[in-house]
């Protein structure tokens, strides 16, 4: 079975929450930003230590690539991944559409701190002409997740470096 996903958003709730959540579940997670310099940090470690502040213990979050969006590689990641998730804020989101537009069936998981993430991304696969929000298995099939950290029974932040 493919245990890859393709995670958009490497900022705190990414990073924080998402990545190591994924990482957990044994999903190889290759992790998109704009970033340069975050992207070139993440190239090197190989990954990044989270800071577990309920316990005060460092845990490592591996990642098996880091890339920004304009890399023509995302497009052999994005074919080849089991799941696509993102935590990019609403504002990026269009973005993120226009580079699923011609992806085959997948599934988007919407990590997003909006209401209807889930909705309001399918609009935007449409409006950019991919064949999203569909549940027939001739689309993208999208849904949203909307919470808090806290729900996830653990607080998190990110060292420095």
């Amino acid at each position: 079975m493919n245990k890859t996903v393709v995670h958009f958003g490497a900022g705190a709730l990414g990073r924080g929450l998402i990545i190591p959540s994924l990482a957990a579940a044994g999903y190889e997670v290759i992790a998109v930003d704009a970033d340069r310099d975050l992207i070139s940090r993440l190239t090197a470690g190989g990954g990044y230590d989270l800071l577990l502040t309920d316990k005060n213990e460092r845990r490592r979050v591996p990642l098996a690539a880091a890339m920004l969006p304009e890399q023509p590689a995302l497009a052999v990641a994005l074919a080849g991944a089991a799941l696509i998730t993102t935590s990019v804020r609403k504002e990026n989101l269009p973005q993120v559409a226009m580079a699923l537009k011609n992806i085959a069936p997948k599934t988007v998981i919407c990590c997003e701190n909006i209401e209807q993430s889930g909705v309001y991304f399918a609009s935007l696969l449409t409006a950019a002409g991919a064949a999203g929000g569909r549940s027939d298995g001739r689309g993208l099939e999208v849904a949203g997740l909307h919470g808090r950290s806290h729900l996830f029974g653990a607080m998190a932040r990110l060292p420095d470096h």
